[in-house]
């Protein structure tokens, strides 16, 4: 957004990144096909606080058979156990999408 963030100098990229920690659990459990040549990257615009991109949710359905459950979740999804202290009070609103949901998110890849 260009504003300051407090930190300092020195830390450009880091709240540009983010890790998806992604486990199986059980007696021979194995990600699905997708899982063992999946692209290791997803692009998206920043969220709001704490809001995961959609895409992450594609992309893991794909790799793994449920139960699936996400932490720190801010709304609840079909299919997954949520965690979260805001999960099922959340509501998207249309602002909520407004600057996630453009075709040209980034416009210099064409």
């Amino acid at each position: 957004d260009g504003g300051p963030d407090g930190r300092g100098v020195g830390f450009y990229f880091r709240n540009t990144t983010e890790m998806i920690l992604f486990g199986v659990h059980g007696k021979n459990a194995r990600t699905l096909a997708p899982g063992r040549k999946q692209v290791n990257i997803i692009r998206s615009m920043k969220r709001e606080h704490s809001r995961k991109p959609d895409e992450q949710y594609a992309l893991i359905e794909s790799c793994s058979p449920a139960p699936r459950i996400e932490l720190f979740a801010r709304g609840t999804r079909a299919g997954w156990t949520t965690w979260g202290d805001q999960a099922d009070e959340y509501a998207p609103t249309w602002a909520t999408y407004a600057n996630h949901s453009q075709p040209d998110l980034f416009p210099q890849d064409k």
